[in-house]
C-alpha cells in the first residue's frame, strides 16, 4: 500500500491505470530523452 500525500494544491499519489496514456505520450517525446545519458 502506498500513501497519498497532500499539502495545499500539491497532490502526490501512486500511479493509476488511467495515468498510462499520458505517461506514454510524454515518454514518446524525443525532447524528453535528448539529454539522457544513454540517448544513443
Amino acid at each position: 500500500m502506498q500513501p497519498t500525500l497532500t499539502q495545499g494544491e500539491l497532490l502526490i499519489r501512486p500511479l493509476r491505470e488511467d495515468d498510462f496514456d499520458a505517461l506514454w505520450a510524454i515518454s514518446s517525446d524525443p525532447l524528453l530523452w535528448e539529454q539522457h545519458p544513454s540517448n544513443t
